[in-house]
């Protein structure tokens, strides 16, 4: 097909002819069996030869066979047939068959270092070594093995990092070439079925499957395990799997994804939501291994810190209602929504959608960094969950960003609290609860436009530097320098003049 392709853009038409180096039999062979090579010849009217021109080199090709007549056959076959299965806890693979109308067995022992995988290819290589000069069918129900089988008869290996893997694969490759009767090898969907094919793959099942659950597995290999997938947090190893602050460190400190990752910044101090969906921060970062998609918006619920993220091909204003009608299915719409100065949040066609959907938006001080610092600190969480997460399977842009946000949101505990992010905002939405102290606490703040001390001032909400305060004028966010205790007032009224001169 490609040089059909080629000669087409050469030539600007189809050749007159195409000869193949191929032997007569395996050529008709090719054009009643093989689809693939019947689609590279569709709608081509020319000749197609396997007789070389008379010219003076190419003779010595015509005892060269580039191809040959692959042994798999793509049906069954007359001959016996082999089940294989293997079992990750036992480290046993099988291989069963029928003898005289009696099930026969063999076992092969996996060593620690052998996978799922390696057990299930070193029971295909013990069938095909032990009927090598026979017809033979092998049922296993690894869809990775049948497809290494596939394609590795007229195959070149290379090496690769795991050798014990190469060494098995060089062994297949051997046994399929000095092999010299056709094979037929198929793929079972375990525990399908109760009849057929599948009561020899029960039998095979049976042998590698495990004659008890053994001891269950405590919990420091349960987090493990676990901190080895999701890479959450200490804090929350420990109160997920009731292990040891202490345990859940060393996970933490031991993990080699998490050590190249350094700690980030806490929340931030800007203002917060004291309610579900009462104010929100939006932003958009860029991770340049999504390729085209390395857009990521970010919407945080500044009260419970639930967030979500979308990938996008870039940060225009239909980008942006794009990512705010995901999170407004996930997380329910907000009533104010504060974003930075760029031109897609304060472009006309939002602020059109912020009108239909009822919610005020809020911009902040211009190109000043600290501004956003909560959405900001949301980012670094997603990029460092990326990153630690890269690792084993390679998934595309979007289920791996899912995979970070369902750890930031259900794995991850945020300040003293207990519960993660999603828990509180489902929670509170549902009971309609806000932040509150346990107790009504009462202060006094400094005034900075008269410099004058003033109270009893409401605490509605702490946090590091500053607290959040119910005032006669509202709610105002006032630093935590400038408030003190709330005292009797005969105290405060003596007090006053000494707190005005105080600067």
């Amino acid at each position: 097909m490609k040089g059909r392709n080629r000669i087409i853009d050469i030539t600007g038409r189809e050749p007159y002819r195409i000869i193949l180096p191929l032997v007569q039999e395996y050529l008709e062979w090719l054009l009643r069996v093989s689809l693939p090579f019947q689609t590279a010849l569709t709608q081509y009217d020319g000749e197609i030869s396997n007789i070389y021109p008379p010219y003076k080199l190419l003779p010595l090709l015509h005892n060269q066979h580039f191809e040959t007549f692959p042994k798999r056959s793509e049906t069954p076959v007359t001959g016996i047939t082999v089940f294989t299965d293997a079992g990750k806890r036992s480290r046993l693979a099988a291989c069963v068959w029928q003898h005289k109308q009696q099930w026969q067995k063999h076992l092969i022992s996996g060593t620690p270092d052998d996978s799922l995988q390696t057990l299930e290819l070193q029971a295909v290589i013990w069938a095909f070594e032990n009927w090598n000069n026979s017809p033979l069918n092998v049922v296993s129900d690894s869809l990775y093995v049948v497809g290494i089988i596939h394609r590795i008869e007229s195959s070149i290996l290379k090496e690769i990092k795991n050798n014990w893997l190469y060494s098995l694969l060089l062994k297949l490759l051997r046994l399929l070439q000095i092999r010299t009767h056709s094979y037929f090898i198929t793929h079972i969907r375990s525990h399908q079925f109760t009849h057929g094919l599948s009561i020899g793959n029960n039998q095979a099942d049976l042998l590698v499957s495990p004659a008890w659950a053994g001891p269950p597995v405590n919990s420091f290999a349960q987090a493990r395990e676990s901190h080895s997938f999701f890479h959450q947090s200490a804090k929350m190893l420990a109160r997920q799997f009731a292990i040891p602050v202490t345990d859940a460190q060393g996970i933490v400190k031991s993990c080699p994804s998490c050590q190249k990752i350094g700690f980030g910044l806490g929340l931030g101090v800007n203002p917060r939501g004291l309610q579900p969906l009462q104010l929100w921060q939006m932003d958009v970062t860029h991770f340049s291994e999504f390729g085209r998609q390395k857009f990521i918006h970010v919407c945080i619920d500044t009260f419970s810190m639930a967030l979500w993220a979308t990938t996008q091909t870039g940060e225009t204003a239909k980008h942006v209602r794009r990512h705010l009608y995901m999170c407004f299915a996930v997380l329910g719409v907000p009533k104010s929504i504060k974003t930075d100065n760029g031109p897609a949040y304060v472009s006309r066609s939002m602020a059109h959608f912020y009108s239909i959907w009822g919610i005020k938006h809020i911009t902040g001080i211009a190109h000043s960094p600290t501004g956003q610092a909560i959405v900001e600190r949301a980012h670094q969480i997603i990029k460092n969950l990326l990153l630690k997460q890269k690792g084993g399977e390679s998934l595309p842009p979007a289920e791996r960003l899912a995979k970070a946000i369902y750890v930031a949101n259900y794995l991850r505990l945020t300040g003293d609290r207990t519960d993660p992010p999603m828990v509180i905002h489902s929670l509170a939405m549902q009971s309609g609860l806000s932040e509150k102290p346990n107790q009504k606490i009462l202060v006094q703040y400094k005034d900075l436009i008269t410099g004058q001390w003033k109270g009893p001032a409401e605490v509605k909400l702490t946090g590091r530097g500053y607290m959040c305060l119910l005032t006669d004028q509202g709610i105002r966010w006032i630093p935590a320098r400038w408030i003190r205790p709330w005292r009797d007032s005969a105290e405060n009224i003596s007090s006053a003049p000494e707190d005005v001169s105080d600067d």
